[in-house]
C-alpha cells in the first residue's frame, strides 16, 4: 500500500512499508554488515501486539533522528499516529523496539484547532546583516 525510505547516512538506510493488510513493518539496510553473507534488509513488525495502532491505515513515513527512527502512519480518515525506535550501532545496524510497540496519536491532528499562542511582535524577526554591498553587487 505505501513505502517511505529515509537514507541520510552513507552506510545505512531505513524503510517504513505498510502492507494491504494494514501491517506497518520498519526495515534497516546497513550496506557494510553481512546478514549473514551479504547486506539486507533487517525487519520488524511494528503492528503485531502494539499499543494504539489505528484501524484503516493507508501510508506511512519514516525518519531517522538522533540515533532513533520515528515511523508515522495516516489513517484513511485523515488521523496521524506515530512510534519510534531507538538505534543500536554495529554491524549491522538494528533497531531496538519497545514490546509492545506503542503508538501515540499526534496532537493536535490535522485540521483541529490549535491552542491561542502568543502573537509575534512585528519587526522582532531575524534583522538582515548589512555587508556594505548594493544590489548590483559594488560597494556604495
Amino acid at each position: 500500500m505505501s513505502v517511505a525510505t529515509s537514507w541520510d547516512e552513507q552506510e545505512v538506510k531505513y524503510k517504513a512499508v505498510l502492507t494491504p493488510d494494514g501491517t506497518a513493518w520498519a526495515g534497516v539496510y546497513d550496506f557494510d554488515a553481512p546478514n549473514p553473507d551479504e547486506p539486507a534488509y533487517t525487519w520488524y513488525d511494528l503492528t503485531d501486539g502494539a499499543v494504539g495502532y489505528p484501524e484503516n491505515p493507508c501510508g506511512i513515513s519514516i525518519a531517522e533522528t538522533m540515533n532513533d527512527v520515528i515511523v508515522e502512519v495516516v489513517t484513511t480518515e485523515g488521523e496521524v499516529y506515530e512510534t519510534s525506535c531507538p538505534v543500536v550501532r554495529g554491524e549491522p545496524d538494528t533497531l531496538d523496539c519497545s514490546d509492545p510497540v506503542v503508538w501515540t496519536p499526534a496532537s493536535p491532528q490535522p485540521g483541529e484547532e490549535v491552542a491561542a499562542r502568543s502573537a509575534p511582535v512585528p519587526g522582532a524577526g531575524p534583522v538582515a546583516a548589512d555587508k556594505g554591498l548594493a544590489k548590483s553587487g559594488r560597494r556604495t
